[in-house]
Formats: C-alpha cells, sequence, structure tokens
C-alpha cells in the first residue's frame, strides 16, 4: 500500500491560508458580487461610448463641411439670381387680393393690364431658364435674366401701390 507521508511533505500540502485564498477565489468566480459595476464591462462600455461621442463629432463636421461647400459656395451671379427670386416670392405672398368689389373701372383695367404683365414676365422668365444650362454664368445672360427680375418686381410694387391707393380712398 502508498504511505501518505512518502509521497508528500509538509512543504508540498497548502497552507491554511493559502487554502482560504484558493477557496475565496473559486467562491467568487462562483458566486459573482450584484454590484453596478461589477455587472457591466466597464472598459467596454466607456470605449464604445467615447468612440459614439467621436463618431458623432465627426458626422456633425463632415455634414457642415459639406453643407458649406455645396450650398454656401455658389457663384456671385447665382445668389444675385436667388436673392431676386425670394423678393419676387416675398412680393407675391403680399399682393393683396384683387378685390372685384368696390374697384373703380380705372382700377380693374389696370390691374388686367399688370396681371397680363406678370404672366408675360413669368413665361419668359422661364423660357430663359430653360434656354441656358445652370452651369452658364456669362455676363449676358445672367444681366438679361436680372432685368425680367427686376421689371417683375417693378411691375408688383405698382399693383401693390394702386391697391393701396385705390383702398385708402374706398375708405
Amino acid at each position: 500500500m502508498i504511505n501518505k507521508n512518502e509521497f508528500y511533505s509538509d512543504k508540498d500540502t497548502l497552507s491554511t491560508e493559502s487554502k482560504n485564498a484558493l477557496w475565496d477565489g473559486i467562491q467568487k468566480e462562483l458566486f459573482p458580487r450584484k454590484d453596478f459595476f461589477s455587472m457591466f464591462d466597464v472598459k467596454s462600455y466607456t470605449l464604445g461610448f467615447t468612440t459614439a461621442i467621436i463618431f458623432l463629432f465627426a458626422v456633425i463636421g463632415m455634414y457642415t463641411v459639406g453643407k458649406s461647400f455645396l450650398y454656401e459656395n455658389k457663384p456671385d451671379e447665382l445668389i444675385i439670381n436667388s436673392a431676386y427670386q425670394k423678393a419676387i416670392i416675398e412680393f407675391e405672398e403680399a399682393l393683396p387680393r384683387i378685390n372685384k368689389v368696390g374697384n373703380t373701372v380705372r382700377v380693374d383695367e389696370f390691374l388686367q393690364v399688370k396681371q397680363e404683365e406678370l404672366k408675360e414676365i413669368d413665361v419668359a422668365i422661364e423660357q430663359y431658364g430653360k434656354d441656358y444650362s445652370k452651369n452658364d454664368y456669362s455676363q449676358l445672360k445672367q444681366e438679361r435674366l436680372r432685368r425680367l427680375y427686376k421689371l417683375k418686381l417693378k411691375v408688383l410694387e405698382s399693383i401693390i401701390a394702386i391697391e393701396g391707393t385705390d383702398h385708402e380712398t374706398n375708405n
């Protein structure tokens, strides 16, 4: 039979402190603590959160650079044309509705003539826009287009002025 003392010496067996440390480690693995930080891998979440914030800033930066590159770097001609278009839209929105009742015959005729002029100018602007490409910024063509915009603004202004004066005289 095998004698225990022949195979193991005192230095081969674990001390009481070592046995306790070993069993503490085993218990920690078998029954983990339930506190907040031990439930999650804090390093992984911190790294993921930091990456998400950096990615968000990168996307915002690309968006602002792309927006400024695409929309704000227009040639001066296009900026002027869009300003005229916006002014015309605002004038048309401010244009009072033509009131058939209460207008004098002279005012009605004037308004009809001005509306016909507006329609002709709109047709000319539309046709002129079709005649040249979006990338054609020649000075002569841009000047003609601006002249049409100015003419339309003058017609709209005269309609607003006559409606305002006629409305004041009726009241």
